[in-house]
C-alpha cells in the first residue's frame, strides 16, 4: 500500500479491496493518464524487494484493470469493469495494466 501510495497523488485515494487487491480512484483525469499511472504503480511494486526473516527474497508483480466511470454509472459497475480488467490481465500473462481499450483489442 505504502508504494502505490508514493506513486499516485495527494488527491487520489487508494483502498484495500478484497484480500489482496487494491483500489485506487485517480479524480478529475483522463483514462490515458490513468493507465501511465497504473503503469509506474505496477513498476514500483516489481522493485520493491521484502527480505523475510530467514533472508530469503521476495518480490511481487502487480496486474492492473484500469476503467473510467462512465455517464450514469454508478461505483458498483465501474469497479465490476475494472476487476474484469484485472482478472483478465491475470489470465493473460499477469504483471499488465489492461484498460477498455486493451481489453476490445485483445478480444477482438
Amino acid at each position: 500500500a505504502r508504494v502505490i501510495q508514493k506513486e499516485l497523488r495527494t488527491t487520489d485515494i487508494i483502498a484495500r479491496f478484497g484480500g489482496e487487491e487494491f483500489v485506487a480512484i485517480l479524480p478529475e483525469i483522463n483514462l490515458r493518464d490513468a493507465k501511465i499511472i497504473s503503469s509506474r504503480v505496477a513498476i514500483a511494486i516489481s522493485r520493491q524487494v521484502t527480505v523475510l526473516a530467514d533472508g530469503t527474497e521476495l518480490s511481487v508483480t502487480a496486474s492492473v484493470g484500469v476503467t473510467q466511470r462512465k455517464q450514469g454509472e454508478n461505483i458498483d459497475e465501474v469497479l465490476k469493469r475494472a476487476d474484469d480488467f484485472l482478472y483478465f490481465a491475470k489470465e493473460n500473462g499477469r504483471a499488465r495494466v489492461i484498460s477498455e481499450h486493451d481489453y476490445l483489442q485483445a478480444i477482438a
